[in-house]
């Protein structure tokens, strides 16, 4: 690759040259044929001029289309046979103009520089020392032969000198051009390298990165962010609008910051309030690094943006970091829990034994025949709430028992069919599931196994509240390719009334049920499964109102971190 863009600014080089020379050529044909009564040039010997011109002018412009045309520098052989050639002609037309214009010799100085630039020193050398001796071979012929004075060979030697310095001076700036072209180079390619290293680190990055211009236009996003504000990229697509949210977010705090600008200013010229010291250096120098919040609909994800300015003058650019708020609260309760559900799973041991024995002993004295009615409900309550806290100690031994996922590439359309057969003829009472798809890319890679338990207890609760508002044992699987999204995502939709809005930030929360005989473990349960398997689990109104638990998948071919 190196050696293509030397070969390629040789014969840029070799280009200009040419079109110097042309140019030159016809010049000097032009400026003898319209002086042609009293010569400016050529007036010592004219036909050696007007023929020695004239060709040197055919010679150059064919060249220089050849050049064009071929697109390629030659050998050195080559190129030094035109350079000379060119000296031979110069000379000439200085000889044959040397009573008008003794200044022409010095024409051949370009060519000396520019054969230094594209032949080896050895060559450059060489050519200047041709250009000396025919210059001082036309001295020896004026002096010998025209019977001019031997101050000729003054001027010769002169010129001579002069050749052979700007032959070592252009070889030494040529060295150094050549260095540090290949210097340059070399710090491109570290450049580079680094260039692809940091991408490569930005878009592994967990945290998402984005860089925003002041109109909303994304000009870089990492796939962490993509993923986190729903968006599917190509580079062949960049840029792109940000998200809606996105966008009404940082212009809300835009707006909150001007304001506290404008109110620190007012509070420092002691007009309206007093403010703590950091907010008013906050205000008055302006942050550059700030922080917002904003709720995705359609994921229910909280995302929290740090802002920072990418420089002092660019105030049109913005580099955001985005970071899932709802994600590193989980976190935070998962971290809490794991303590917790240790403590919990050695108490549940301890209380099915006497819970055992006083199931049994309800169940006992419910046989006996002397009970009145009153004594047979207060037993029936017994018998009820024991099951019910054996269900509580059940789901927290299980969650305390969570095995790692096994998650393996299928078809999911071909897989909710499956599941819909087994569950229909596994029930005891009358349901139907309906599924539709819209779309072809149903590609998932989640455990089996956990995605059967999950959508199971999502199933179950849609049947029942389906059934209490309607009648009817109902649940529609809706399942979704999504070009916003990297895979699919599957709806589990209800007739059901749905929940309150009040309710809708606690629903996957331990423990918390809106039903009196629920342990509110079984949403919390299909959340701890989502995130196992790098799905995410949202509770909303579709376009047609109903209740709707949305599943959202992440990309196939992406790694799953196993702890």
């Amino acid at each position: 690759m190196q050696h293509t863009a030397e070969n390629r600014q040789n014969w840029a080089l070799l280009v200009i040259y040419s079109g110097y020379r042309s140019l030159l050529a016809l010049i000097l044909t032009i400026m003898f044929l319209l002086t042609a009564d009293d010569p400016v040039v050529g007036k010592h010997e004219p036909l050696v001029f007007i023929t020695t011109a004239g060709a040197f002018s055919c010679f150059a412009v064919v060249l220089l289309f050849y050049q064009l045309i071929s697109a390629r520098v030659g050998n050195s052989a080559q190129v030094f046979s035109a350079l000379l050639l060119d000296i031979l002609a110069l000379v000439l037309i200085h000889h044959s103009s040397a009573d008008d214009a003794n200044g022409m010799a010095l024409l051949v100085m370009p060519t000396v520089a520019a054969g230094n630039m594209l032949l080896s020193a050895r060559l450059g050398t060489l050519l200047a020392a041709m250009a000396s001796i025919t210059v001082i071979a036309d001295s020896f012929y004026r002096v010998f032969y025209e019977q001019q004075s031997s101050a000729e060979f003054a001027g010769a030697g002169l010129l001579g000198m002069a050749f052979f310095t700007t032959s070592l001076a252009v070889q030494y700036l040529s060295r150094r051009i050549v260095s540090a072209q290949a210097l340059a180079e070399a710090h491109e390619a570290d450049v580079q390298q680094l260039l692809k290293i940091s991408e490569r680190i930005v878009q592994n990055m967990r945290t998402g990165i984005m860089v925003l211009s002041r109109d909303g236009i994304i000009r870089l996003i990492n796939d962490a962010a993509a993923e986190m504000v729903g968006m599917s990229y190509r580079n062949n697509q960049m840029p792109q609008l940000a998200p809606l949210p996105l966008r009404e977010a940082l212009k809300q705090e835009q707006r909150e910051h001007t304001q506290e600008e404008t109110d620190g200013e007012m509070a420092h010229n002691g007009a309206i309030r007093q403010r703590s010291m950091e907010a008013l250096e906050a205000a008055l120098h302006g942050d550059r690094r700030q922080q917002t919040q904003f709720r995705m609909q359609e994921s229910g994800r909280t995302l929290q943006v740090h802002r920072a300015n990418l420089s002092e003058d660019d105030q049109d650019t913005v580099l955001l970091f985005i970071e899932d708020v709802s994600q590193l609260a989980q976190q935070a309760q998962q971290m809490k829990l794991a303590s917790l559900g240790q403590f919990t799973a050695s108490i549940a041991h301890e209380i099915r034994n006497p819970l055992g024995a006083i199931s049994h002993a309800a169940q006992l004295l419910a046989e006996s025949e002397s009970l009145d009615a009153t004594d047979q409900r207060l037993i029936d309550i017994v018998q009820q709430q024991s099951g019910r806290m054996n269900n509580i100690i059940e789901n927290i031994l299980q969650l305390s028992r969570r095995k790692n996922p096994q998650p393996m590439a299928f078809d999911l359309h071909n897989w909710l069919h499956e599941y819909c057969r087994d569950y229909e003829a596994s029930t005891p009472d009358a349901c139907t599931l309906a599924v539709a798809a819209e779309g072809q890319r149903f590609t998932v890679n989640v455990d089996q196994d956990q995605l059967h338990q999950l959508l199971t207890v999502l199933v179950d609760n849609g049947l029942r509240y389906s059934h209490k508002a309607t009648g009817e044992r109902r649940v529609g699987l809706f399942l979704r390719d999504a070009q916003s999204h990297p895979a699919p995502t599957l709806e589990v939709i209800d007739d059901g009334p749905g929940v309150s809005e009040e309710y809708v930030e606690r629903l996957f929360e331990p423990f918390f049920t809106t039903e009196p005989q629920g342990t509110g473990l079984g949403l919390y349960i299909c959340k701890e499964l989502c995130e196992a398997n790098q799905m995410n689990i949202t509770w909303l109104r579709n376009n047609d109102g109903k209740s709707c638990f949305r599943l959202s998948f992440s990309h196939p071919m992406r790694r799953h971190s196993i702890d």
